[in-house]
């Protein structure tokens, strides 16, 4: 159809050349490197990985193999990334592995928008009113994403009203901000309400 694509393998594969997927993976060398973004362990972190590519042939067709290590993700660190795209230089190679990697982060926001949020819940008729819900969810979801993506005060303040204990195992996900975030709005809605019951008087938060 004349579309291009990356996709990551997880299975080993016969090549037609000889040998499998996994014997070439696995000894393939992985000259490059870069420093990224990755979310690990639940946090924002700038890691390095190392990359490498081999052009391969998977049933009768000619791909390029990207094989990714990325040692801070342990064994879920190790990417296969099969692509149609020309790769021909360092460059290309790193334009393949950043494709995946903002993949990674695009399922991560439609998962926090579906189940964080519950788009898939909201039952309304008419386009309209379907582009008002998926409008104000998604202005939600880029201020949660943008506060856990930063790591400034605020998100620490979130994280406290959401129930965050300190543990170490914790996660620090949007989740936890969206229940600091309700619990803050709220606190500043009973406020309003009180300061208005007492005609005038009371504080508000801030």
């Amino acid at each position: 159809m004349g579309e291009e694509f990356v996709v990551r393998v997880y299975r080993d594969r016969k090549l037609g050349e000889g040998g499998s997927l996994a014997k070439v993976a696995s000894s393939l060398a992985l000259p490059c490197g870069e420093e990224v973004e990755l979310r690990v362990g639940g946090r924002y972190q700038r890691v390095r990985l190392h990359f490498g590519w081999r052009e391969v042939e998977v049933e009768g067709r000619r791909l390029h193999l990207v094989v990714c290590r990325v040692p801070a993700l342990g064994r879920r660190g190790e990417w296969w990334l099969l692509t149609s795209l020309p790769v021909r230089g360092r460059e290309e190679a790193a334009r393949v592995v950043e494709a995946y990697r903002r993949r990674w982060e695009v399922e991560r926001f439609f998962r926090l928008l579906k189940t964080g949020l519950g788009l898939e819940t909201f039952q309304v008729r008419g386009l309209a009113r379907i582009r008002k819900v998926v409008a104000v969810l998604l202005g939600l979801a880029v201020f949660l994403w943008e506060v856990e993506r930063l790591g400034d005060p605020f998100k620490g303040f979130l994280l406290q009203l959401g129930g965050k204990l300190g543990l170490p195992s914790e996660r620090d996900g949007p989740y936890l901000l969206l229940r600091g975030l309700v619990r803050l709005l709220n606190y500043e809605v009973t406020q309003e309400l009180l300061k208005q019951a007492k005609g005038g008087r009371g504080r508000s938060f801030g």
